[in-house]
Order: structure tokens, then sequence, then C-alpha cells
């Protein structure tokens, strides 16, 4: 069975392949609400606005780190520089020229 579809390409496979990562994010997700729901949910109101907003702001900051730290680029190559060139493949041993 070919897994390339002529008019949508591997892009079926790829969806199917990714729901159990964006499962996992959305169920990680939930959790966190749900913790934070069960710690702060019946506190006063006059206690969940001091509490939560400070909380947040932790959250907020270490998502934005996690996030900065996954997706990181390395220092694009500027245009006046050049790759560096491939290595050449070495030869077996038992092929190696004699000197």
């Amino acid at each position: 069975m070919d897994s390339r579809s002529t008019t949508y390409g591997f892009q079926p496979l790829a969806i199917v392949h990714s729901i159990p990562q964006a499962a996992f994010v959305w169920a990680s997700f939930l959790f966190v609400i749900q913790g934070f729901w069960m710690t702060f949910g019946d506190l006063p109101g006059r206690m969940l606005l001091p509490t939560i907003i400070p909380v947040a702001v932790v959250l907020i900051i270490a998502s934005f780190g996690i996030w900065v730290a996954l997706h990181s680029r390395g220092k694009p190559l500027e245009e006046g520089s050049e790759a560096l060139p491939a290595p050449s493949p070495a030869l077996p041993i038992d092929q190696k020229e004699e000197v």
C-alpha cells in the first residue's frame, strides 16, 4: 500500500501520526487547569484575584521560556559567508590506497 496520496501527498499520514502528540498537549493543558481549579477554585473572591494573578504571571513567563527553548533557531548564515563544504566520505580500510 502506498502511503503517498496523489491529491494530498503525505498530509493525511502526518495528521494521523500527530494526533497522539496533540492529545498529550491538550491533556497536559487541561490537567494544569484542573489542578488550579481544585487549588484556587474555592477561595473567596477577595483572595482569589491577589493569588491567581502572580501564579498566572509565573506560568506565562515559564511557558514563554519553554517555547523559546523548544523553538530556538540557529544563527543564520550571513549573505557574504559561504557554507562549510561537506566532508568527503571515508573509504573502508581494504579500499584505501597504499602509499
